[in-house]
């Protein structure tokens, strides 16, 4: 889900879709999101982490270029800045 789909000041963000509506829930939300583009990206030699507090992901490649991006549509456009590669 994308930031669009929720309304404006919703307490709700778009990592924790489904998820239950409290701070843990939200957290262990946004981890199990960022493990699963880690475990889709490896192969790119990307990390992406959930920095905690933050409601953004943080990519990361094994040189140190990064990006944070706040929505899941701006992860491959990331990926393929950082890696400079066709995905």
């Amino acid at each position: 889900m994308c930031a669009q789909c929720r309304a404006p000041n919703a307490r709700e963000d778009w990592f924790a879709a489904g998820a239950p509506d409290s701070l843990a829930g939200r957290r262990r939300a946004r981890s199990d999101l960022a493990r699963a583009a880690t475990t889709l990206l490896a192969g790119h030699g990307l990390r992406v982490d959930a920095p905690p507090g933050a409601m953004a992901l943080h990519l990361r490649t094994p040189t140190g270029r990064s990006a944070i991006v706040h929505r899941l549509d701006e992860v491959v456009e990331a990926a393929r800045r950082l890696t400079v590669r066709m995905m």
